[in-house]
């Protein structure tokens, strides 16, 4: 338990409590260190739950800092943190299976975020695969309708991979229902680009898909 603590605890508010002020960078939070005299912040909270001062050198993890910050022992520390007995008081609990949750929400999206670029990276790469195959006017005639959808997945894409979070929200609502398309298909030689495409396009919802050109038209 004592480990599941050190790991999901809010570090960030015990430090904070402690009279640090912090400022969120990336995954990490930095603020003037509580162990040294100094101007500009060198004390850094990583997202595994670890700090060190860069520049006095102090180091270590949630039970450490306490342990420095009030000149606790070991046992002094865990009651500081609500902990008695290697027993976790419910306040305890319910802010590691809070911060348990925020990491699993937040693993989560990145997954889906990975998973959604490399589908999309796979779409704008066969549709231009396919429109190579094209060979005559009757060729742009028959399958021309895939090529629609392109300028929306470079979109998409483009949102997904640089955009703000909410631009990443959005694409990842716009495809919330689309499965992960596996890569390795797509290498086989002699693939159908073509006839993959027109499935996958017929398959989707004819009002999801107007709806998604009127938003791509607006913007």
């Amino acid at each position: 338990m004592i480990s599941v603590l050190k790991r999901q605890a809010d570090f960030p508010g015990v430090v904070e409590a402690a009279g640090v002020h912090l400022k969120k960078r990336g995954t990490r939070h930095v603020g003037l260190c509580p162990f040294h005299a100094e101007k500009t912040p060198s004390f850094f909270i990583f997202d595994d739950n670890r700090f060190k001062c860069f520049g006095c050198g102090e180091h270590g993890d949630l039970i450490d800092f306490v342990r420095k910050m009030y000149g606790l022992s070991f046992q002094g520390a865990l009651r500081h943190l609500g902990v008695e007995r290697d027993k976790v008081s419910p306040e305890v609990k319910r802010e590691i299976q809070k911060q348990k949750r925020k990491r699993q929400k937040s693993r989560a999206k990145k997954i889906r975020i990975a998973d959604l670029q490399n589908t999309l990276l796979i779409l704008i790469s066969a549709t231009k695969k396919a429109a190579k195959t094209f060979k005559t006017i009757d060729d742009l005639d028959r399958y021309g309708d895939i090529l629609q959808p392109l300028p929306w997945w470079e979109y998409c894409l483009d949102l997904i991979s640089f955009g703000t979070k909410e631009e990443q929200g959005f694409v990842c609502d716009q495809f919330k229902d689309e499965p992960v398309i596996p890569a390795k298909r797509f290498f086989k030689p002699g693939f159908d680009y073509v006839k993959w495409l027109k499935e996958f396009n017929e398959k989707r919802n004819a009002e999801d898909a107007w709806e998604i050109n009127l938003h791509f038209e607006r913007t």
